[in-house]
């Protein structure tokens, strides 16, 4: 605590200071002074605080010596199914670094993520705003669907399929659909891990059964 403090309390501004509880300023000031301590380009936190509504959630992104635009941030995050409602922005000055932090209120309609959603949309959001991920409404199926950015990868590769197949619909209408209807999602690319994943350890035998058994349970849904 000391540490982090000898680093980052010289550059906390007023503004920041006189908004945030101490309590909930702790997390913050560990990724600034990561950030200035490190080389780190951009760092996000996501979470709520005990007293606020069960859909009022705060995603915070910092920036190393660059500021973001709200115009810059709002799509990605809608991209995740996170619109925003709300946005803070603060600058922390550092003597050879600044870090940009965007505190911005979002709405999300789930009261509560397993930790390997928390971790990937956060993951997710990173790789949009790097340009790693494709900017699409299938990453909403990291908190609608539980599934990663390897898995939403193989739904968008065969949403291209269909296209090149003169499937008559759109491809973001055809990503609205999957969206649309989550479970069936997780259940294709259950079926695609089945049959393709090395992770699984399986034979042949049990890998065509365990390939079958999930196409079963996706064409049940």
């Amino acid at each position: 605590g000391h540490r982090v403090w000898s680093v980052v309390g010289p550059s906390v501004p007023a503004d920041y200071e006189a908004r945030v509880r101490p309590s909930a300023a702790v997390g913050d000031l560990i990724h600034v002074e990561a950030m200035l301590s490190g080389h780190d380009e951009v760092s996000t936190s996501f979470g709520r605080s005990i007293d606020a509504a069960d859909d009022s959630w705060r995603f915070r992104v910092f920036l190393r010596d660059r500021a973001a635009t709200i115009a810059e941030l709002v799509p990605i995050l809608e991209h995740l199914g996170l619109p925003p409602v709300d946005e803070r922005p603060y600058v922390f000055a550092g003597e050879h670094t600044t870090v940009h932090l965007d505190d911005i209120g979002v709405v999300m309609d789930r009261p509560t993520i397993s930790d390997d959603q928390h971790s990937e949309v956060q993951r997710a959001f990173v790789g949009l705003m790097q340009g790693d991920v494709e900017a699409d409404a299938l990453n909403r199926l990291v908190l609608a669907g539980g599934l990663d950015r390897r898995q939403i990868s193989v739904l968008r590769t065969y949403n291209r399929y269909l296209r090149q197949a003169t499937f008559p619909f759109s491809a973001v209408y055809a990503a609205a659909a999957i969206v649309r209807h989550p479970e069936i999602a997780r259940g294709l690319a259950d079926v695609f891990d089945a049959k393709f994943d090395p992770r699984l350890g399986l034979d042949p035998a049990a890998r065509r059964a365990r390939v079958e058994e999930q196409r079963a349970r996706v064409l049940e849904q």
